[in-house]
């Protein structure tokens, strides 16, 4: 989120292994500008590419711009769009929908990596909570009891 969402995509093409997921939300540059967006890649060791920003505060200060980043070599997905939540740069990660649509995604991607002959899954999950995605087969006890 913000500056540290700047600061993965500057770091992302640097990164020598795949990534199976890369979210960015309301990124913001130096100076409090969102222009640097068009300069940042998103390389093709990122397999799905999640970015969601928001017009609706004054920050960053050039918050009519869109969030989009041009470059995006997203092997899966480039998924990029306007946050639907009416809510400011601060508050928007801790919408419900923000968090609720970014775990489905996650857990989406990690089931089709533990089971590649599963059929579908779900765009979106109601009620998802994170610690559901934690409690999940593909992460269970991966972070102790």
């Amino acid at each position: 989120h913000s500056f540290g969402a700047d600061s993965i995509m500057e770091v992302a093409p640097k990164i020598e292994h795949k990534v199976l997921f890369l979210g960015a939300i309301d990124a913001v540059g130096s100076g409090g500008q969102r222009s640097l967006n068009r300069k940042r890649k998103v390389p093709g060791n990122v397999e799905y590419f999640y970015n969601r920003w928001q017009n609706d505060g004054v920050f960053p200060f050039d918050y009519r711009k869109s969030g989009s980043f041009k470059n995006c070599n997203a092997s899966v997905k480039c998924d990029q769009g306007e946050s639907s939540s009416d809510v400011g740069h601060v508050d928007l990660p801790a919408t419900d929908a923000l968090q609720r649509e970014i775990l489905a995604i996650i857990k989406g991607l990690l089931t089709q990596r533990v089971d590649a002959n599963n059929a579908e899954t779900k765009s979106e999950e109601k009620g998802l909570k994170p610690t559901d995605l934690l409690d999940s087969a593909p992460l269970k006890n991966l972070f102790g009891n």
